[in-house]
């Protein structure tokens, strides 16, 4: 089990254990060693809204940009914070899902090479984001640290994040203790929020795999050619009982007409052997096992929902105003003579936010897609040449599959294309209000 978690989680185990943020496949001896690192994680992701809020208290910027670029780095700093809190909080959940997706690959087999390999599919689908992200957040990073230095601040000791300092702490080595420091809870912060945002996204990704391996299970469930042609399949021997009889033999069961003659039915009749009853038998077998796999994805999906709620609730509601605080600096800093380095530095960043909120939506409106399609699925299989019990564990699979699986945060807003256009509708209303603020003054 250990080896099928680590495999499914890929690369972004090793990152979770250095960060503190995941136990070791080998438990208890680890156990002080993951403390101290959680701890020191999270002390770190605290300072960084803390130096921003300094600079709020003691000294705020005069200028509205500057003033919301404070704001910005508070915002982004809290909503942080809140995700590694929110993770460590809900770490036994987010494990046991990971053994729950696990052992949905161990147990529900999907096909190997061609169209069949769909979670092969998927985990080449996650490596790419796991390298674009990576990429994204690697130069609006790197202008964020070098905008002091680049940009001609070092002589007037600016540091990368709002931070009010004392006079005494100005001169060196204070401010190259201080640079050093707020470089690498930079860097720290970042690369833990990134593979939390990458975890989430494997997880849901996951999932949306494994509503697609039941549906082409659900839709492959099909009668053989020979029981699929006959002219008395399993659903005209139910539905036809007034006129017809049923003859058995040592073969099998041999449907006929009671109202032709014998010589009629030698050539109307069809042998049903018994290979083709053990075809039904294993048509509900088949069905049977999906309903198992539905299940243990419903199961997946509610663990999920519990392990993302409250944190990505409240990312989702700070991205909102951090991609409005954006434009907003964007175009004020447009209209005046400022440094590339600092121009570049909030244009680069600006997409993250839209990309990370962008991310969260659309693979939870994927899961729902998928989800949709399960009672397409299930329609679509050779159900007619079932038996009885096969068409009522259709039905209840069916009904169950006409509610949709989905993701809601913080009991509010489901993860959907649609609520990603309400966050950006959100962040146009409150920049149009900044920027009115603004022109009037």
């Amino acid at each position: 089990m250990i080896d099928e978690v680590s495999e499914l989680l890929g690369p972004v185990a090793s990152a979770l254990r250095l960060l503190g943020l995941q136990a070791k496949p080998s438990a208890s001896s680890t156990s002080w060693s993951l403390t101290w690192k959680a701890a020191l994680l999270l002390a770190v992701n605290v300072s960084v809204p803390a130096m921003a809020a300094s600079k709020l208290w003691v000294a705020p910027a005069a200028a509205l940009e500057e003033l919301a670029v404070e704001v910005f780095v508070c915002v982004t700093g809290v909503a942080m914070t809140v995700k590694v809190a929110a993770f460590l909080w809900q770490q036994e959940r987010t494990q046991r899902l990971a053994q729950l997706l696990a052992g949905c690959r161990r147990n529900f087999k999907c096909g190997r090479g061609g169209s069949g390999d769909t979670r092969g599919r998927y985990g080449r689908h996650i490596r790419r984001i796991v390298v674009l992200m990576q990429v994204m957040v690697v130069v609006p990073t790197s202008l964020w640290l070098l905008d002091p230095l680049v940009g001609g601040g070092s002589w007037a000791r600016r540091l990368p994040m709002p931070m009010w300092v004392p006079p005494s702490l100005r001169c060196s080595p204070g401010y190259q203790i201080l640079y050093a420091f707020q470089a690498l809870a930079m860097i720290t912060v970042v690369e833990a929020s990134l593979y939390l945002d990458v975890c989430f996204v494997l997880l849901m990704l996951s999932v949306s795999a494994e509503l697609h391996v039941l549906n082409d299970a659900v839709a492959s469930i099909k009668a053989p050619g020979a029981l699929r042609t006959a002219p008395y399949s399993a659903w005209n021997r139910e539905t036809n009982l007034t006129n017809e009889g049923y003859l058995h033999s040592q073969t099998g069961a041999v449907a006929c007409n009671s109202h032709q003659s014998t010589g009629e039915r030698s050539e109307t009749t069809t042998i049903i052997t018994d290979d083709a009853n053990g075809t039904v038998t294993d048509m509900y077998r088949a069905l049977a096992k999906s309903i198992k796999h539905h299940q243990a994805i419903i199961r997946c999906v509610e663990e999920l929902e519990s392990a993302m709620s409250q944190s990505i609730f409240v990312l989702l509601f700070l991205n909102m105003m951090n991609i409005c605080v954006h434009i907003f600096v964007t175009s004020v800093l447009l209209q005046k003579e400022v440094e590339r380095t600092t121009m570049s530095k909030m244009l680069c960043t600006l997409p993250i936010y839209m990309y990370e909120t962008g991310l969260y939506c659309v693979f939870g409106q994927t899961i729902i897609d998928q989800s949709e399609q399960l009672t397409a699925s299930a329609f679509s299989g050779d159900w007619p040449e079932g038996d009885a019990r096969m068409r009522k564990a259709l039905l209840v699979l069916m009904l169950r599959s006409s509610r949709p699986l989905k993701l809601t945060v913080g009991k509010l807003y489901v993860l959907s294309r649609h609520t990603f256009l309400q966050i950006l509708n959100g962040s146009y209303t409150l920049f149009n209000m900044l920027y009115q603020v603004q022109k009037n003054k």
